[in-house]
């Protein structure tokens, strides 16, 4: 049985899983996971070459980090799945999104 949470959500369930289980780490650096928020120790950040540093104080910014950033995320990232997916998600993820067109078609 597929499940639809990320319909009222806007976030897939395995994310939100994966939130809820990683949150153990939180400030671990050593230990960063998936859908983590980009950061950099002063060592990594000093070390780094300057495009990397220059596109990190980009990705920091506030406009990108809480204005396009969350955009990007709900609108375009959740919604289009990912090359590694498996059939089962891909189906899920298209017919979540079918969903949401129908819900916001007939509002």
């Amino acid at each position: 049985m597929p499940n639809y949470e990320g319909i009222g959500t806007a976030v897939p369930r395995r994310l939100a899983l994966q939130a809820s289980a990683s949150s153990c780490h939180l400030w671990d650096l050593d230990s960063r996971g998936f859908g983590d928020i980009w950061t950099m120790t002063k060592a990594e950040y000093e070390s780094a070459p300057e495009s990397t540093w220059i596109s990190y104080r980009l990705f920091r910014h506030p406009l990108i980090l809480l204005g396009l950033g969350p955009v990007f995320t709900f609108l375009m990232r959740f919604r289009l799945p990912s090359r590694m997916a498996k059939r089962k998600a891909r189906v899920n993820i298209v017919v979540a999104n079918l969903l949401i067109a129908a819900i916001i078609v007939s509002a």
